[in-house]
């Protein structure tokens, strides 16, 4: 069963103006958003991706489809403040809903510089798929875009660099898109090949 999108579950504060993106990032996360398409990883506008950069994070703004992911379509989160449960972006578009699990995982990760979220219909659909393959998991089912789902994959990523979100996706983090992207699609690949 589908889980329900109920919309963003932060505030956001727009700082005005853009931050420019270097044209390598926006070319290495559009290109993540379409690899995570082609692979159908990405169904609808689910999903995000995120790469720290100048304290911040540049993230997938919300609504948009990875597979169709444009410059204007990325949006610099200048801070989150946790306390608040506020974002701060310069730009006039809202980012991903899973903005501040992203955040905390850079934050409590200083290594890692890039996060993809997908939801992977052979999993959520085959969930003793996870067991067999011994993947690592949170602890609980939490909802989507919290603070309370954010620490559960925060202490999650501890063990392992990519993590099943119960009954809501996959998240993986890596040195860069590229390595976050392909160990996205690396595990979603031995998943079919096992099944085959």
């Amino acid at each position: 069963m589908a889980e329900k999108y109920e919309g963003i579950k932060f505030s956001t504060r727009f700082m005005g103006g853009k931050k420019d993106v270097g044209y390598r990032l926006i070319k290495e996360m559009i290109n993540s958003g379409r690899l995570l398409k082609k692979n159908n990883l990405t169904p609808g506008t689910t999903g995000n991706i995120s790469v720290q950069a100048s304290g911040g994070l540049y993230i997938k703004a919300a609504g948009k489809s990875l597979g169709e992911l444009t410059q204007k379509d990325i949006v610099y989160v200048s801070d989150y403040i946790q306390a608040e449960n506020k974002a701060l972006v310069w730009d006039n578009k809202k980012p991903s809903s899973e903005t501040p699990t992203h955040w905390l995982i850079y934050r409590r990760f200083p290594k890692v510089k890039a996060v993809v979220h997908a939801h992977d219909r052979v999993l959520l659909d085959n969930t003793n798929l996870v067991e067999k393959n011994k993947i690592k998991t949170t602890k609980q089912k939490t909802s989507y875009g919290t603070l309370k789902q954010a620490e559960q994959v925060v202490e999650a990523l501890s063990y392992s660099n990519y993590v099943f979100i119960i009954e809501h996706g996959s998240i993986t983090v890596g040195s860069s898109i590229r390595k976050a992207t392909d160990l996205m699609i690396k595990v979603h690949n031995k998943i079919l090949k096992d099944e085959s």
